[in-house]
Protein backbone atom coordinates (compact mmCIF):
# COMPACT_ATOMS: atom_id res chain seq x y z
CA UNK A 1 0.00 0.00 0.00
CA UNK A 2 1.50 3.40 -0.89
CA UNK A 3 0.81 6.07 1.71
CA UNK A 4 1.47 9.58 1.40
CA UNK A 5 2.16 12.10 4.40
CA UNK A 6 2.04 16.25 4.25
CA UNK A 7 3.29 17.84 6.25
CA UNK A 8 4.55 21.48 6.80
CA UNK A 9 8.14 20.73 7.89
CA UNK A 10 9.53 17.56 9.31
CA UNK A 11 10.66 18.60 13.01
CA UNK A 12 13.24 17.01 15.09
CA UNK A 13 11.04 15.65 17.36
CA UNK A 14 8.50 13.78 14.19
CA UNK A 15 12.07 12.12 12.71
CA UNK A 16 12.10 8.91 14.80
CA UNK A 17 8.19 8.62 13.53
CA UNK A 18 8.73 9.01 9.83
CA UNK A 19 11.95 6.92 9.88
CA UNK A 20 9.66 3.53 11.31
CA UNK A 21 7.29 4.35 8.70
CA UNK A 22 9.99 4.65 5.82
CA UNK A 23 11.64 1.23 7.32
CA UNK A 24 8.14 -0.56 7.31
CA UNK A 25 8.14 -3.09 5.75
CA UNK A 26 3.73 -3.32 5.48
CA UNK A 27 3.45 0.07 3.72
CA UNK A 28 5.25 2.17 0.87
CA UNK A 29 5.63 5.14 2.38
CA UNK A 30 6.82 8.85 1.46
CA UNK A 31 6.44 12.09 3.64
CA UNK A 32 6.07 15.53 1.76
CA UNK A 33 7.43 18.74 3.13
CA UNK A 34 7.97 21.93 2.17
CA UNK A 35 10.66 25.00 3.73
CA UNK A 36 10.90 26.23 7.03
CA UNK A 37 7.77 28.62 8.17
CA UNK A 38 9.17 31.77 8.45
CA UNK A 39 9.37 34.12 12.55
CA UNK A 40 8.23 30.22 13.48
CA UNK A 41 9.91 27.50 15.20
CA UNK A 42 8.56 25.25 12.99
CA UNK A 43 11.48 24.34 11.10
CA UNK A 44 12.69 21.33 9.31
CA UNK A 45 15.43 18.87 11.44
CA UNK A 46 19.06 19.24 10.13
CA UNK A 47 18.94 15.28 10.15
CA UNK A 48 16.31 13.67 8.21
CA UNK A 49 17.93 10.43 6.96
CA UNK A 50 16.46 7.40 7.17
CA UNK A 51 13.26 8.97 5.68
CA UNK A 52 12.05 8.84 2.80
CA UNK A 53 10.66 12.35 1.82
CA UNK A 54 10.65 15.22 -0.99
CA UNK A 55 11.14 18.40 -0.01
CA UNK A 56 9.06 20.97 -2.10
CA UNK A 57 9.53 24.75 -2.66
CA UNK A 58 7.16 26.79 -0.65
CA UNK A 59 5.57 30.35 -0.29
CA UNK A 60 3.39 31.08 2.67
CA UNK A 61 0.43 33.38 3.17
CA UNK A 62 -0.02 35.38 5.89
CA UNK A 63 -3.51 34.94 7.67
CA UNK A 64 -4.69 35.94 10.72
CA UNK A 65 -0.85 36.98 12.24
CA UNK A 66 -0.02 33.47 11.01
CA UNK A 67 1.92 31.80 8.08
CA UNK A 68 0.30 29.07 5.66
CA UNK A 69 2.73 27.47 3.71
CA UNK A 70 1.83 26.53 -0.32
CA UNK A 71 4.19 24.04 -1.85
CA UNK A 72 5.02 24.42 -5.33
CA UNK A 73 4.50 21.09 -7.17
CA UNK A 74 2.45 19.14 -4.17
CA UNK A 75 -0.17 17.92 -7.20
CA UNK A 76 2.51 17.22 -9.43
CA UNK A 77 4.37 15.25 -7.48
CA UNK A 78 1.15 13.10 -5.49
CA UNK A 79 0.52 12.49 -9.71
CA UNK A 80 3.74 10.73 -9.95
CA UNK A 81 3.88 8.26 -6.73
CA UNK A 82 -0.23 7.62 -6.88
CA UNK A 83 -0.87 7.39 -3.07
CA UNK A 84 -3.88 5.27 -2.18
CA UNK A 85 -3.80 6.94 1.19
CA UNK A 86 -2.83 10.34 2.17
CA UNK A 87 -2.48 11.46 5.60
CA UNK A 88 -3.34 15.40 5.46
CA UNK A 89 -1.69 17.17 8.73
CA UNK A 90 -4.44 19.56 10.03
CA UNK A 91 -5.64 23.34 9.30
CA UNK A 92 -2.21 24.93 10.11
CA UNK A 93 -1.02 22.82 6.90
CA UNK A 94 -4.44 24.36 5.12
CA UNK A 95 -3.31 24.46 1.66
CA UNK A 96 -1.49 21.03 1.75
CA UNK A 97 -5.00 19.27 2.50
CA UNK A 98 -6.50 21.56 -0.12
CA UNK A 99 -4.51 20.04 -2.95
CA UNK A 100 -4.98 16.71 -1.68
CA UNK A 101 -8.45 16.92 -1.98
CA UNK A 102 -8.14 18.15 -5.34
CA UNK A 103 -5.71 15.59 -6.42
CA UNK A 104 -8.42 13.34 -4.88
CA UNK A 105 -10.98 14.83 -7.33
CA UNK A 106 -9.20 15.15 -10.59
CA UNK A 107 -6.66 12.68 -10.65
CA UNK A 108 -7.36 9.43 -8.41
CA UNK A 109 -10.43 9.03 -6.85
CA UNK A 110 -10.34 6.09 -5.28
CA UNK A 111 -7.32 7.41 -2.72
CA UNK A 112 -8.15 7.85 0.74
CA UNK A 113 -7.59 11.13 2.45
CA UNK A 114 -6.59 10.88 6.72
CA UNK A 115 -7.09 13.94 8.73
CA UNK A 116 -4.60 14.26 11.40
CA UNK A 117 -5.84 17.52 13.99
CA UNK A 118 -6.27 18.37 17.27
CA UNK A 119 -9.76 19.33 16.72
CA UNK A 120 -10.22 21.66 19.38
CA UNK A 121 -7.53 22.82 22.52
CA UNK A 122 -9.19 22.15 26.21
CA UNK A 123 -10.90 25.18 27.68
CA UNK A 124 -11.48 26.51 23.64
CA UNK A 125 -15.16 27.33 23.09
CA UNK A 126 -15.38 26.47 18.89
CA UNK A 127 -19.12 27.69 19.08
CA UNK A 128 -17.69 31.15 19.28
CA UNK A 129 -16.04 30.50 15.63
CA UNK A 130 -19.55 29.74 13.85
CA UNK A 131 -17.49 30.76 10.30
CA UNK A 132 -14.22 28.43 10.95
CA UNK A 133 -16.93 25.79 12.21
CA UNK A 134 -18.57 25.70 8.92
CA UNK A 135 -15.49 25.40 7.13
CA UNK A 136 -13.79 22.92 8.71
CA UNK A 137 -17.23 20.85 9.33
CA UNK A 138 -17.76 21.09 5.24
CA UNK A 139 -13.85 19.83 4.32
CA UNK A 140 -14.37 16.98 7.09
CA UNK A 141 -16.75 15.54 4.41
CA UNK A 142 -13.78 14.89 1.80
CA UNK A 143 -11.85 12.68 4.66
CA UNK A 144 -12.75 8.68 5.35
CA UNK A 145 -10.51 8.97 8.22
CA UNK A 146 -9.59 11.36 11.62
CA UNK A 147 -6.15 10.81 13.15
CA UNK A 148 -6.48 12.53 16.48
CA UNK A 149 -3.86 13.88 18.66
CA UNK A 150 -5.38 12.23 21.78
CA UNK A 151 -8.43 10.91 23.56
CA UNK A 152 -9.39 14.74 24.09
CA UNK A 153 -9.72 15.16 20.78
CA UNK A 154 -11.77 12.17 19.73
CA UNK A 155 -14.25 13.30 22.69
CA UNK A 156 -14.32 16.84 20.79
CA UNK A 157 -14.66 15.68 17.58
CA UNK A 158 -17.82 13.01 19.11
CA UNK A 159 -19.16 16.63 20.57
CA UNK A 160 -19.04 18.18 17.51
CA UNK A 161 -21.07 15.35 15.46
CA UNK A 162 -21.29 14.42 12.17
CA UNK A 163 -18.74 11.74 12.03
CA UNK A 164 -18.56 8.60 12.91
CA UNK A 165 -16.53 6.76 15.94
CA UNK A 166 -15.39 4.20 13.68
CA UNK A 167 -13.52 6.72 11.58
CA UNK A 168 -11.63 8.26 14.61
CA UNK A 169 -8.02 7.14 15.22
CA UNK A 170 -6.25 7.99 18.71
CA UNK A 171 -2.30 9.03 18.07
CA UNK A 172 -1.26 10.34 21.16
CA UNK A 173 0.85 13.30 20.30
CA UNK A 174 4.69 12.85 21.79
CA UNK A 175 7.97 13.88 21.26
CA UNK A 176 11.75 12.02 20.61
CA UNK A 177 10.92 9.94 23.34
CA UNK A 178 12.94 7.60 22.63
CA UNK A 179 15.90 9.91 22.71
CA UNK A 180 14.55 11.02 26.49
CA UNK A 181 14.35 7.65 27.02
CA UNK A 182 17.89 6.73 26.26
CA UNK A 183 19.79 9.94 27.57
CA UNK A 184 17.83 9.44 30.95
CA UNK A 185 19.30 5.77 30.74
CA UNK A 186 22.95 7.11 30.36
CA UNK A 187 22.48 9.78 32.94
CA UNK A 188 24.89 9.04 35.96
CA UNK A 189 24.41 12.11 37.77
CA UNK A 190 22.04 12.51 40.54
CA UNK A 191 19.49 15.40 40.85
CA UNK A 192 22.21 17.67 43.36
CA UNK A 193 25.23 16.88 40.72
CA UNK A 194 23.12 18.66 37.75
CA UNK A 195 22.31 21.28 39.60
CA UNK A 196 25.71 21.93 40.93
CA UNK A 197 26.40 21.71 36.94
CA UNK A 198 24.25 24.73 35.79
CA UNK A 199 24.96 26.79 38.92
CA UNK A 200 21.03 26.12 40.75
CA UNK A 201 20.70 26.17 44.52
CA UNK A 202 21.10 22.61 45.43
CA UNK A 203 16.78 22.66 46.40
CA UNK A 204 13.53 21.89 45.22
CA UNK A 205 13.26 23.04 41.38
CA UNK A 206 10.56 23.82 39.16
CA UNK A 207 11.20 23.80 35.48
CA UNK A 208 9.50 25.71 32.76
CA UNK A 209 10.38 24.56 29.06
CA UNK A 210 8.96 26.48 25.88
CA UNK A 211 8.50 29.26 23.97
CA UNK A 212 7.94 32.66 25.80
CA UNK A 213 4.83 33.80 24.87
CA UNK A 214 1.64 35.25 26.28
CA UNK A 215 -0.51 31.89 25.20
CA UNK A 216 1.82 29.98 27.58
CA UNK A 217 1.59 32.26 30.80
CA UNK A 218 5.66 31.98 31.26
CA UNK A 219 4.76 35.06 33.97
CA UNK A 220 3.49 32.55 36.52
CA UNK A 221 7.11 31.19 37.35
CA UNK A 222 7.63 34.74 38.43
CA UNK A 223 4.53 35.40 40.36
CA UNK A 224 4.38 32.36 41.89
CA UNK A 225 7.64 32.88 44.37
CA UNK A 226 6.74 36.68 44.22
CA UNK A 227 3.20 35.95 45.79
CA UNK A 228 4.34 32.88 48.29
CA UNK A 229 7.43 33.28 50.83
CA UNK A 230 6.65 29.43 50.79
CA UNK A 231 8.22 28.97 47.23
CA UNK A 232 11.02 31.50 47.83
CA UNK A 233 13.19 28.01 49.07
CA UNK A 234 12.62 26.75 45.40
CA UNK A 235 14.28 27.11 42.09
CA UNK A 236 12.00 28.37 39.39
CA UNK A 237 14.02 27.68 36.31
CA UNK A 238 12.76 29.44 32.78
CA UNK A 239 13.81 27.62 29.99
CA UNK A 240 13.22 29.18 26.45
CA UNK A 241 12.96 32.24 24.09
CA UNK A 242 10.29 34.50 22.69
CA UNK A 243 9.03 37.73 22.81
CA UNK A 244 8.68 37.83 26.34
CA UNK A 245 11.72 37.35 27.66
CA UNK A 246 12.94 40.85 27.96
CA UNK A 247 9.32 41.20 29.88
CA UNK A 248 10.56 38.48 32.80
CA UNK A 249 13.75 39.66 32.88
CA UNK A 250 12.86 43.12 34.02
CA UNK A 251 9.84 41.79 35.89
CA UNK A 252 12.67 39.69 38.22
CA UNK A 253 15.00 42.39 38.71
CA UNK A 254 12.11 44.53 40.06
CA UNK A 255 11.22 41.84 42.31
CA UNK A 256 14.57 40.48 42.91
CA UNK A 257 13.50 37.08 42.41
CA UNK A 258 17.25 35.45 43.10
CA UNK A 259 15.64 31.70 43.11
CA UNK A 260 14.43 32.51 39.48
CA UNK A 261 16.36 31.24 36.76
CA UNK A 262 16.05 32.71 33.18
CA UNK A 263 18.15 30.31 31.13
CA UNK A 264 17.53 31.43 27.42
CA UNK A 265 17.15 28.62 25.04
CA UNK A 266 19.00 25.31 25.60
CA UNK A 267 19.49 22.69 23.55
CA UNK A 268 21.76 20.17 24.11
CA UNK A 269 21.95 21.38 27.95
CA UNK A 270 17.89 20.24 28.59
CA UNK A 271 19.18 16.66 29.46
CA UNK A 272 20.44 18.91 32.08
CA UNK A 273 17.43 21.03 33.29
CA UNK A 274 15.56 17.64 32.91
CA UNK A 275 17.31 15.69 35.62
CA UNK A 276 18.07 18.78 37.72
CA UNK A 277 14.16 19.36 37.74
CA UNK A 278 11.73 18.04 40.67
CA UNK A 279 8.21 19.05 38.54
CA UNK A 280 7.60 20.25 35.34
CA UNK A 281 5.19 22.92 34.64
CA UNK A 282 2.96 23.95 32.17
CA UNK A 283 0.65 26.98 33.02
CA UNK A 284 -0.65 27.44 29.52
CA UNK A 285 -0.74 26.04 26.18
CA UNK A 286 1.58 22.99 25.36
CA UNK A 287 2.41 19.46 24.17
CA UNK A 288 5.33 17.47 23.33
CA UNK A 289 6.97 18.86 26.62
CA UNK A 290 4.47 16.57 28.64
CA UNK A 291 6.08 13.20 27.04
CA UNK A 292 9.84 14.22 27.01
CA UNK A 293 9.66 15.56 30.97
CA UNK A 294 7.89 12.02 31.48
CA UNK A 295 10.09 9.89 29.67
CA UNK A 296 12.74 11.63 32.05
CA UNK A 297 11.60 10.72 35.17
CA UNK A 298 10.19 14.52 35.73
CA UNK A 299 6.26 14.76 36.50
CA UNK A 300 3.89 17.88 34.79
CA UNK A 301 1.72 19.82 36.82
CA UNK A 302 -0.49 21.45 33.87
CA UNK A 303 -4.05 23.33 33.47
CA UNK A 304 -5.24 23.32 29.81
CA UNK A 305 -2.34 22.18 27.32
CA UNK A 306 -3.32 20.71 24.20
CA UNK A 307 -5.43 17.64 25.12
CA UNK A 308 -2.32 15.07 25.50
CA UNK A 309 -2.33 15.35 28.93
CA UNK A 310 -5.61 13.66 29.29
CA UNK A 311 -3.28 10.71 27.84
CA UNK A 312 -0.25 10.89 29.32
CA UNK A 313 -0.80 12.34 33.22
CA UNK A 314 -2.13 9.77 35.08
CA UNK A 315 -3.64 11.88 37.95
CA UNK A 316 -1.25 12.34 41.56
CA UNK A 317 0.65 9.69 40.22
CA UNK A 318 2.49 10.86 36.79
CA UNK A 319 1.26 14.50 37.51
CA UNK A 320 -1.45 17.16 38.25
CA UNK A 321 -4.30 18.35 35.80
CA UNK A 322 -5.49 21.31 37.39
CA UNK A 323 -9.42 22.21 37.04
CA UNK A 324 -8.10 25.91 37.20
CA UNK A 325 -5.39 27.93 36.69
CA UNK A 326 -5.32 29.75 39.86
CA UNK A 327 -2.23 31.00 40.93
CA UNK A 328 -3.33 29.34 43.81
CA UNK A 329 -3.92 26.19 42.36
CA UNK A 330 -0.69 25.75 40.89
CA UNK A 331 1.25 26.73 43.79
CA UNK A 332 -0.95 23.92 46.19
CA UNK A 333 0.13 21.60 43.32
CA UNK A 334 4.08 21.88 43.81
CA UNK A 335 3.91 22.25 47.65
CA UNK A 336 2.14 18.52 47.13
CA UNK A 337 5.10 17.37 45.41
CA UNK A 338 7.37 19.25 47.28
CA UNK A 339 6.60 17.26 50.82
CA UNK A 340 6.34 14.38 49.46
CA UNK A 341 9.30 12.05 51.02
CA UNK A 342 12.31 11.33 48.91
CA UNK A 343 11.22 7.73 48.66
CA UNK A 344 7.98 8.75 46.99
CA UNK A 345 9.60 10.84 44.63
CA UNK A 346 11.67 8.25 43.43
CA UNK A 347 8.52 6.14 42.96
CA UNK A 348 6.97 8.61 41.04
CA UNK A 349 10.02 9.37 38.55
CA UNK A 350 10.06 5.53 37.80
CA UNK A 351 6.38 5.58 37.31
CA UNK A 352 7.00 8.53 34.37
CA UNK A 353 9.38 7.28 32.81
CA UNK A 354 7.56 3.48 32.55
CA UNK A 355 4.73 5.11 31.36
CA UNK A 356 6.10 6.65 28.29
CA UNK A 357 8.24 3.41 27.64
CA UNK A 358 5.33 1.21 27.59
CA UNK A 359 2.45 3.39 26.17
CA UNK A 360 3.73 6.53 24.31
CA UNK A 361 6.84 6.22 22.17
CA UNK A 362 6.80 6.51 18.22
CA UNK A 363 6.34 2.68 18.27
CA UNK A 364 2.97 3.37 19.22
CA UNK A 365 2.08 6.25 17.02
CA UNK A 366 3.25 4.25 14.04
CA UNK A 367 0.67 1.65 14.99
CA UNK A 368 -1.86 3.57 15.44
CA UNK A 369 -1.00 5.13 12.09
CA UNK A 370 -0.72 1.36 10.58
CA UNK A 371 -4.40 0.54 12.00
CA UNK A 372 -5.97 4.07 10.41
CA UNK A 373 -4.52 3.59 7.17
CA UNK A 374 -5.27 -0.47 6.93
CA UNK A 375 -9.08 0.34 7.82
CA UNK A 376 -9.54 3.44 5.82
CA UNK A 377 -8.08 2.17 2.80
CA UNK A 378 -10.49 -1.06 3.37
CA UNK A 379 -13.54 1.06 2.92
CA UNK A 380 -15.27 0.51 -0.26
CA UNK A 381 -16.38 3.62 -2.57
Amino acid sequence: MRVAILQRVCTSYRVPLFQQLSDDPEIEFKLFIGANVPDSKVKNASDLSGINFIKLKSFFVKLRGHYFPIHTNLIKELKRYQPEVIICEGESNFFGYLQAIIFKILFKRNTKLIHWCFIALPGEDVSKKQIIASVKSFFRNFFSGFLLYSSYSKMRLLQIGGVPEEKMFVATNVGNTEKLIKAYRECSFSKSESRRQLGLCDQFTILYLGTLDRNKRPELLLELPRSYDCLRKYNFVVAGEGPMFSYLESEKKRWELDNVYLVGKITSEIFSYLNAADVLIIPGRGGIVISEALAFGVPVIVHQADGTEYDLIKPGETGIILGNGAIEDFKNAILSFSNLPIEKLEQIKILCHQTVLSEFNSQNMVNQIKIAVNTVHSIKM
